[in-house]
């Protein structure tokens, strides 16, 4: 295959539902050919369909897993065995296990690991040697403003799995810098998506001010318009870059407490959710 039979596409993860669909609409839009990955394969088929319809783009659906180990090469190979070269790497794929850490078995933490942090690394040690060698590249990850909460609590792995991806991609711009490959990490905070709905979320997302709440929709473009102007670190708003910077300077155990007491995680009571 030569190098002008390649296509050259966004590769966007977690592409079913929620912040994942939006990104793949704006991408849409702007002329991407896309390679859409998530499990739910019926979603992303409609969602693909309506896209080619309206944009005329070129869009392949893939069935993957992320929180199983290996997932990410896996689907990498599928992307390349297609033709197909990722520019822009989209890892969006994201999922929350409510509940203490042992109301879970190891192979289901273990596996929020994978889907948080290790596949999405995985992803971005698999794209970027094409995207060195081109000089042109950018890998966008959704993180959290769970990434700047000290201890979290009744989400046991997640503030330190969404961590992990925002200081990666604070150290691959350094180690890549002026490569051409940029890399971008989003830190959203309450969007309102099928994420938060569950019965523990639903109730604490419920004494919020509704401001504090976004569309999948702008968390997107927010998204995409911080990788394309080469914000490292983008907060989606300004009330979420002030929770951080709170947020980092609380001890601990103090936010432990109040995570107990006032949002109804990590207590006894509480019976893990699996949604």
């Amino acid at each position: 295959m030569t190098g002008s039979d390649v296509r050259d596409v966004a590769l966007v993860t977690g592409a079913s539902s929620g912040i994942g669909v939006e990104i793949a609409r704006l991408l849409a839009s702007r002329g991407h050919n896309l390679v859409l990955a998530a499990r739910r394969t019926e979603l992303m088929e409609d969602l693909a369909q309506r896209l080619r319809n309206s944009h005329g783009v070129d869009v392949l659906v893939l069935a993957c897993d992320l929180s199983l180990p290996g997932a990410a090469r896996s689907l990498h190979k599928q992307v390349v065995d297609s033709g197909r070269q990722v520019t822009l790497l989209v890892n969006n794929a994201g999922a929350t296990l409510e509940g203490r850490y042992l109301d879970f078995a190891t192979a289901e933490q273990t596996g929020s690991v994978n889907l948080l942090a290790v596949n999405p690394a995985e992803l971005i040690h698999c794209c970027l040697p094409a995207m060195l060698e081109r000089g042109d590249g950018r890998v966008l990850t959704i993180s959290s403003l769970g990434a700047y909460w000290p201890c979290l609590p009744g989400i046991t792995v997640y503030a330190g799995s969404k961590a992990l991806v925002v200081n990666l991609t604070r150290t691959l711009d350094a180690e890549y810098r002026g490569s051409g490959v940029r890399f971008s990490a989003t830190v959203p905070f309450t969007t309102d998506t099928a994420f938060i709905d569950t019965p523990t979320n639903r109730e604490i997302v419920g004494r919020m001010p509704r401001f504090m709440i976004q569309t999948p929709a702008d968390v997107a473009r927010i998204a995409i318009d911080g990788v394309d102007a080469g914000r490292i670190v983008q907060h989606t708003s300004v009330v979420n870059r002030l929770l951080a910077g709170i947020l980092k300077t609380l001890p601990p155990a103090l936010v432990a407490r109040a995570i107990i007491a006032f949002m109804s995680l990590g207590r006894d009571d509480i019976k893990a959710s699996r949604s």
